[in-house]
């Protein structure tokens, strides 16, 4: 199993952060583009009929953009190259994407209200599930389980690792609000490091797993004269008939 480590997984988005933060600042800012424009039309038509269908069309091109960049931090930290196209790509699995989010934000809700600790666990066991919708295009069920694989035995620490992270981001946000314009983006990357570390661990076992156990094959030297003969020991002549 490849293990993890709180500094380690931070170093690596902090190294990714350093390569690409041109590329990691222009998807928060197509991040923000939904809302501002939703912002925009709100108070140009007011109370109009319009404003709903802007809404529900706002949804949907909300939920694009979220995909889309889940789907460019992955790449990020596999070392690929991030496009506006790859971003539009994932436009495929929306309806997974949503009805899979929905499943997932009800099991957690229903966790908090009976509660605390059932939320909390199974908010860290099924918390890959949207990456795994979007990164191999599961659908809801499929990547819950996923997900609950790659976090399986390591709970507490994805809960203890995600706890100094949140730490690490709001200090940030506390430096006169300066320091969250990198301490954010390096935490949003770590999380993706963990997930693809995760999610290298599960398929190599999948992998193992899967591979066949070749058989042993047994030599007999039963009713074989040749091999009766080759297995004497030296000196011993083998008995005429």
């Amino acid at each position: 199993m490849q293990e993890f480590t709180i500094e380690g997984v931070i170093g690596q988005g902090w190294q990714i952060f350093k390569k690409k933060w041109a590329t990691i600042y222009g998807l928060f800012l197509i991040s923000m583009l939904p809302q501002i424009i939703s912002s925009v039309l709100g108070n140009v038509f007011g109370d109009s009929i319009l404003v709903l269908v802007f809404s529900f069309i706002f949804i949907i091109v909300n939920a694009i953009i979220t995909m889309g960049l889940i789907k460019s931090f992955i790449y990020l930290v596999r070392g690929q190259e991030v496009s506006f196209d790859l971003i539009i790509s994932t436009s495929k699995d929306l309806w997974k994407y949503i009805l899979g989010g929905l499943r997932y934000s009800l099991l957690v809700m229903v966790g908090y209200i009976l509660f605390v600790i059932p939320g909390i666990i199974w908010g860290i066991k099924y918390m890959f599930t949207p990456a795994l919708i979007i990164d191999k295009s599961m659908n809801g069920k499929e990547a819950m389980d996923a997900s609950a694989k790659m976090t399986d035995g390591l709970k507490w620490k994805l809960f203890f690792t995600f706890f100094v992270i949140g730490l690490f981001a709001l200090a940030g946000m506390l430096a006169l609000f300066v320091g969250m314009f990198v301490t954010i983006p390096v935490a949003v990357l770590t999380y993706y490091v963990i997930y693809n570390i995760l999610l290298a661990r599960i398929e190599r076992l999948t992998v193992s797993q899967a591979q066949p156990q070749q058989p042993l094959q047994a030599t007999s030297t039963v009713n074989n004269p040749i091999n009766m003969q080759n297995n004497m020991p030296t000196g011993v002549l083998p008995i005429q008939q």
